[in-house]
């Protein structure tokens, strides 16, 4: 018997040992406005932080859901890490100095917490649920894959062969 064999014996399993599966983690809309309005906050921190727009390299300035452009404040309100576009109607916002752009996010806090934002990211929260069940469409008309043979090691003394099954 070699080692392997010997191990996979004392520890391993011949069948698959049955586990229970994990329920699915469903995004909830209010979880949705809570991570957006995380972000929001986020924001207007790192942008507090700054003290001359001018002066601070492009690097510097670049936050959750800003960054410099053209010596301007680009603002984007958006979900997620990549800051993906929750709406048409919310897009990239330019401010020439740190103080009007600081006034728009906390007016953009303001809105997410009295429901503004509700109708646009329940959309979104349909469109992952619709993007989810084409991809499980997807993998269950795949066809099954084509069974490939695993070489099989035969002991010989003082020497390996690999042969197939």
């Amino acid at each position: 018997m070699s080692t392997f064999t010997r191990l996979a014996a004392k520890f391993g399993f011949n069948q698959p040992i049955p586990m229970e599966k994990l329920p699915p983690k469903t995004r909830e809309l209010t979880q949705m406005v809570e991570s957006t309005s995380q972000r929001v906050q986020a924001t207007i921190a790192h942008l507090e932080s700054i003290s001359d727009l001018r002066r601070t390299p492009a690097t510097a300035v670049k936050g959750p859901m800003c960054r410099k452009y053209k010596g301007n404040v680009a603002v984007k309100i958006g979900y997620g890490q990549r800051n993906e576009t929750i709406s048409s109607d919310l897009y990239e916002v330019f401010f020439p100095s740190l103080s009007q752009a600081l006034e728009y996010l906390r007016e953009v806090e303001t809105f997410i917490h009295e429901g503004g934002l509700d109708s646009a990211l329940s959309a979104l929260l349909v469109k992952y649920q619709k993007r989810a069940e084409q991809a499980r469409e997807k993998r269950r008309k795949r066809l099954p894959k084509a069974t490939v043979t695993i070489p099989k090691i035969v002991e010989i003394p003082n020497q390996k062969v690999f042969a197939a099954k």
